[in-house]
């Protein structure tokens, strides 16, 4: 009975070792977390989320405006991570606040006849309100960023309609 005051302190220390050992499980190096839907990589520093074919459409869909009728709902899931790498390069040469514009997809009749667009596997960027400076940069940067993965070209440069066409190589 004597010693009945020094419970608590026997607790705490129970409590501490329960906590310390579950703390240097989760955060030992390179573990590997997974839940229902993702895997999380932990380590000392970061952590990495996989994200799926919609978390990436619904990210573009986010970090882009779209121009009224534009269909985006079948594209490629390669397609829209090409295209979230366009926006990354429009914000290098806009800026990180300018909020690039989707003007087509699958959805205008009159692309060529055996254009990509049909296939769900090319996409149209505005870019008649930047300047001949920032097209230039937009076009080179955005052809380096996506080489050997998709084609990148400026079309109807000066006309109303002008855009930067993204399209997925075969």
């Amino acid at each position: 009975m004597r010693y009945l005051y020094l419970l608590p302190l026997f607790f705490v220390i129970i409590i501490a070792i329960f906590v310390w050992q579950n703390t240097t499980k989760s955060f030992s190096k390179d573990s590997i977390i997974e839940s229902s839907s993702s895997i999380f990589i932990s380590s000392d520093s970061f952590k990495t989320y996989s994200f799926s074919a919609d978390d990436v459409h619904r990210l573009l869909l986010a970090r882009t405006k779209q121009k009224k009728g534009v269909y985006l709902d079948k594209m490629e899931p390669s397609l829209d991570s090409l295209a979230l790498d366009i926006v990354c390069v429009f914000h290098e040469v806009m800026g990180d606040s300018y909020v690039p514009t989707i003007t087509s997809a699958n959805d205008y009749p009159y692309h060529a006849r055996f254009s990509k667009h049909y296939y769900n596997k090319a996409i149209d960027f505005r870019t008649k309100d930047l300047n001949s400076r920032q097209k230039k940069e937009l076009l080179e940067k955005a052809q380096i960023r996506i080489y050997k993965k998709g084609r990148v070209l400026l079309e109807v440069n000066g006309k109303s309609n002008e855009h930067l066409h993204l399209e997925l190589l075969n």
